[in-house]
């Protein structure tokens, strides 16, 4: 079988594909591997760096997604033994896409007539330089050497453009001297003085780590890539108060630099996007740019005037020993906002209305508030179990759906007129309730597994965003833009965008 008939039959796999023969077989190890790098004017490398048994690893994000095909071909002899190998190759279908491995800048960009044929080149911070070669030069199903640039860089590459780990650079494709061969990558790392290393260990070692790839092996969405919209800028919040800002958002500040008392647990902006508040697990809540301070749960505690008020006020507002604040749902002009606690309880400061506590006694801890624009609400609790209060209407829940099984839910998307909602759970299903309707989602994607979901956002084009605790960022459905990584610790909230009232949760 021919490696490509392979890739086009491969399923789910979660470890390198290790060809060794097969791929002198296919002819790939044979006659490909430019050393683009190391062509007439670039410097050669030295005997410590070609030395095969260095083993250098750099933190990476593996390069290219969906199933490929790698092995440890560094140092192999090319062209006849005139030349050595100096980088990995990645077989896998023409136009999958090929990720940034680190965070870093576009130095250069070009069609080599040589060996390299498109390519371009990443360096990082430290000046570590990671060279892509043999970019896609094709139309869909056609060796034409004719394909437009749309479909050999990402959206928006270009000289000079600063770059997230895991962002979509470009589509793998067999330009160069590799038209006579598989489509792969051939992926170099170099160092600051740009001597080759051997990247099969840092890609081995990205690989292992790398939870969230695809394993269907599908190709990119061309429908999606070309004529695309410009990406929705949005902020990633994490546990420790840091707001990290993706594709041009605003930033108004965060808690980074602060040793907080509880972690960030929730997040919301304001109607216009000026502003935002981070909820800290303890009820803490943090007001940045246009959004205002309207009080706290320790806040509140402290108002009492007597110790008996205090204690009967902390005892509503506890499960077992502990006050956990676990969601902050804004009002729609932002003079006000709801805190829901975990035991379902909910409160509220400034212009916010009061919202009634779940008639009975919550059987898992609630996870999730959305509130309808008539003025009722609905509670989520971990184990998807849904509570209307005031009026909003009840569609139903997990506990009352006996045929699903979900996970633990961390996420409403309730829809504008409040005839449904979509309850999300921490592998990115998504259960539709009522007239809700969410066409496709992260649990049924087939990435190779799912790290943890955390959060999840209704966009005004029909589709859906989800956050992972490694800060992947999912879209599903409608014209959403790219996939975006950002390089958290504990990611827990998404904004993307107005919080819509009687729609987002």
């Amino acid at each position: 079988m021919h490696l490509s008939e392979y890739f086009s039959q491969s399923k789910a796999r979660n470890h390198p594909i290790i060809f060794g023969a097969a791929l002198i077989v296919a002819g790939l190890a044979a006659t490909s591997g430019p050393v683009f790098a190391s062509g007439p004017g670039q410097p050669q490398p030295t005997a410590e760096a070609l030395d095969p048994d260095e083993a250098v690893i750099k933190v990476i994000v593996f390069p290219v997604a969906g199933v490929t095909g790698f092995w440890n071909d560094w140092h192999q002899p090319r062209d006849n033994g005139s030349r050595l190998h100096l980088g990995t190759d990645i077989a896998a279908p023409k136009l999958t896409p090929v990720l940034a491995a680190v965070s870093g800048t576009i130095t250069r960009i070009g069609p080599d007539r040589g060996r390299a044929g498109n390519y371009l080149v990443l360096v990082d911070e430290d000046g570590w330089e990671y060279a892509y070669l043999h970019l896609n030069n094709d139309n869909p199903g056609t060796d034409d050497n004719a394909g437009p640039v749309e479909l050999s860089l990402g959206p928006g590459i270009e000289v000079g453009v600063s770059v997230v780990a895991g962002q979509v650079l470009g589509f793998v494709g067999d330009s160069g001297n590799a038209e006579t061969t598989v489509p792969h990558l051939h992926f170099e790392i170099r160092t600051t003085e740009r001597e080759p290393i051997n990247p099969f260990p840092s890609l081995e070692t990205a690989w292992e780590m790398d939870i969230d790839r695809r394993c269907d092996g599908t190709t990119a969405d061309l429908t999606s890539v070309l004529g695309r919209p410009a990406p929705a800028p949005h902020l990633v919040v994490t546990d420790n108060g840091s707001v990290v800002r993706v594709d041009g958002a605003e930033s108004h500040g965060d808690l980074s630099a602060l040793d907080l008392d509880a972690p960030i647990v929730a997040a919301a902006s304001t109607a216009g996007g000026g502003g935002y508040w981070l909820l800290g697990a303890d009820g803490g809540v943090f007001a940045f740019g246009r959004a205002d301070f309207h009080g706290s749960i320790p806040g509140l505690l402290i108002a009492t005037t007597t110790v008996e008020e205090r204690h009967e006020l902390s005892e509503s507002l506890a499960i077992g020993d502990e006050t956990i604040a676990v969601d902050i749902f804004p009002t729609p002009g932002g003079g006000g906002y709801w805190i829901l606690m975990a035991n379902g309880e909910v409160i509220e400061f400034g212009d916010a209305h009061p919202i009634s506590r779940p008639p009975v006694e919550l059987s898992a801890p609630a996870s999730r508030l959305a509130v309808s624009s008539s003025g009722g609400a609905w509670i989520v609790a971990v184990d998807g179990g849904v509570f209307a209060v005031d009026g909003a209407p009840f569609h139903g829940s997990i506990p009352a759906s006996p045929d699903i099984e979900a996970a633990e839910i961390v996420a409403i998307m309730s829809e504008r007129n409040a005839s449904g909602y979509t309850l999300v759970d921490a592998t990115g299903l998504t259960y539709d309730f009522g007239e809700s309707l969410t066409p496709t989602d992260h649990g049924s994607s087939q990435r190779c597994e799912s790290s943890e979901v955390s959060d999840a956002v209704r966009l005004a084009n029909g589709g859906h965003r989800i956050l992972t605790t490694t800060g992947h960022i999912r879209a599903y459905g409608g014209r959403d833009p790219l996939d975006d990584t950002v390089g958290v610790g504990m990611a827990v909230a998404l904004l993307v965008g107005p919080p819509v009232i009687g729609g987002l949760g």
